[in-house]
């Protein structure tokens, strides 16, 4: 029983206050004073109301909307938070940057790393390497 259409999407226009326009399943469109559309997924998951960002539109297309909340769903059946995934997954990649970061640096100091008794030249401010300093 969809309710929204894209060219009823298009022609919601924005009020004094935020207001939401309901599709179905939960899924509903949040339409804010200063235009911007935003999908917003709301479940129950431990007997507590919760609500999930899908995106905003027209980035997120009602198809993409309706996908997402789709797949929340079979989260929830099969007895997962999908707030708690998205947030997993989201540590997950930043742990993931993190360790790529720490690698990378370490191959860096490998490389670049003096070997003992090798003198570090630094050049003077008037562009002269005269000056050497031991590590």
């Amino acid at each position: 029983m969809p309710v929204l259409s894209d060219a009823r999407i298009r022609a919601l226009k924005p009020r004094e206050k935020p207001y939401k326009q309901a599709d179905f399943d939960g899924l509903y469109l949040l339409i804010k004073p200063n235009g911007s559309k935003l999908w917003r997924f709301k479940y129950r998951w431990l007997r507590k109301e919760k609500l999930l960002a899908l995106g905003k539109y027209p980035e997120a297309t009602l198809a993409d909307a309706r996908r997402k909340r789709d797949e929340a769903r079979s989260l929830i059946a099969n007895d997962e938070d999908p707030s708690s995934v998205r947030k997993d997954q989201k540590a997950k990649a930043a742990a993931e940057q993190t360790e790529t970061f720490a690698k990378i640096a370490q191959n860096c100091s490998k490389r670049s790393a003096l070997k003992a008794g090798q003198k570090l030249h630094l050049p003077k401010p008037n562009g002269s390497t005269a000056c050497s300093a031991p590590i």
